[in-house]
């Protein structure tokens, strides 16, 4: 699916005579604010969500955490169990007071919400030309023919497409195909805009540019948006602000560069890059099921916390040759294997044992996922040399060890 609620009769009607404006005018000066509940079959939905004026919200999390589920109640498309959702605000659901003091339920359709959806999927009518594509999102509100073809030419050029408006969807791309999904779902005048994994159908070069042409028009036009992808870039070029979301709970949210730099669960941690391992601190450590976590700035907390650090700054070595506990973790962050003869160690500080589960390859080298014996998985990685050296098999037990300097400690989410 992909398109806009249109206007209510009322608001349709001051519109009906003239071409649409700049988006910006429609948005508001409220922005989102929407609290969720939404139960279906044995999965429920509990969030609150706030996007200002301008503002990109990206939502990630692991499939089925619930994040369609969230979009699809914004749009209307989910009725709430409870909450409500406004926009600029305007109740689109919820409940409103009546005057002997009782209130009643109000729930707007998709098509008077202003909310504009855009999916992998184009969604375009296959026997429609481009043009009439584009006007379908103004006349949907009903703009006059003449005024929502005009709108949908400028739109159509502000995409790149302004040359293909005759032609039939069937004769673009995929990407194209995107682009004019945009300026149909644009053209119906969106007071908030929803992205639900818009690039995961397109080739790696189509998908950058329409990142990159999105990230300008939500940036000039100030359109709230919210964005659900599995893709970090996504968030990186379009939001200012993420959140997690697991179980169809918001689990951890901030700025787009803090949780990224600094994530406080393991989705997060994944897809920026870290290794994540929870435990308690106390004493300025991190104790883990994987062992305990020095970093050379202590925890300044106690209790529930969480240990991070890039798999590249593990060393890993074959436990049968390891070097001495008693031996100081070296300061020259090395990033490999070496053997030495020397007794097993016992657990200390930033070291631990474990046997390789898996392997798979990860950029210039091997990604190890390393099973500790009190259940805890733990990975690191090698690169080409340090693989060779090690010789990594599944089964095979090694020591790892990491530079205080490379790990940061951090309260966990919530």
């Amino acid at each position: 699916m992909s398109g806009a609620a249109g206007a209510s009769g009322a608001d349709a009607g001051s519109h009906r005579d003239r071409p649409r404006a700049a988006a910006s005018r429609a948005a508001g000066p409220h922005g989102l604010d929407a609290r969720i509940e939404v139960h279906r079959g044995g999965f429920a939905a509990h969030a609150e969500l706030q996007v200002a004026p301008g503002e990109v919200l990206a939502l990630i999390g692991p499939n089925g955490a619930g994040k369609s589920t969230l979009l699809a109640a914004l749009a209307g498309l989910v009725p709430l169990d409870a909450g409500e959702v406004r926009l600029g605000g305007r109740l689109l659901e919820g409940r409103v007071d009546r005057s002997d003091g009782a209130s009643r339920p109000l729930r707007l359709p998709p098509e008077r919400r202003r909310i504009g959806l855009l999916q992998q999927d184009a969604g375009l009518f296959p026997h429609l030309s481009v043009l009439e594509n584009v006007a379908f999102g103004a006349r949907a509100q009903g703009v006059r023919r003449g005024h929502a073809r005009a709108e949908a030419a400028r739109l159509l050029d502000a995409v790149g497409l302004g040359g293909s408006g005759g032609g039939r969807p069937a004769e673009l791309s995929g990407g194209q195909r995107q682009r004019v999904a945009i300026a149909r779902a644009l053209a119906a005048r969106p007071e908030l805009l929803l992205l639900d994994e818009p690039f995961a159908s397109l080739d790696v070069e189509a998908a950058g540019e329409i990142r990159a042409l999105l990230a300008g028009i939500l940036v000039a036009d100030r359109i709230p948006a919210i964005v659900v992808s599995h893709d970090v870039i996504d968030a990186i070029v379009l939001a200012g602000r993420i959140a997690v979301v697991e179980q169809g709970v918001i689990v951890e949210q901030g700025t787009t560069h803090g949780v990224l730099q600094a994530p406080r669960t393991p989705f997060a941690a994944s897809i920026a890059g870290f290794v994540l391992v929870p435990g308690t601190a106390a004493d300025g450590v991190l104790d883990t099921p994987a062992g305990t976590f020095a970093s050379t700035e202590p925890a300044g907390f106690t209790g529930p916390g969480v240990a991070l650090f890039r798999p590249g700054r593990v060393r890993v070595v074959d436990a049968a040759g390891a070097a001495p506990a008693s031996a100081p973790v070296a300061g020259g962050r090395p990033r490999g294997a070496e053997a030495a003869s020397a007794p097993r160690p016992v657990r200390a500080p930033n070291r631990w044992e474990a046997r390789i589960a898996a392997l798979r390859p990860a950029p210039g080298g091997v990604r190890l996922r390393l099973a500790v014996d009190a259940g805890a998985f733990v990975d690191a990685e090698l690169d080409a040399r340090a693989a060779e050296e090690l010789r990594p098999a599944p089964g095979a037990r090694v020591l790892c060890t990491i530079d205080p300097a490379d790990v940061a400690l951090h309260p966990a989410a919530g």
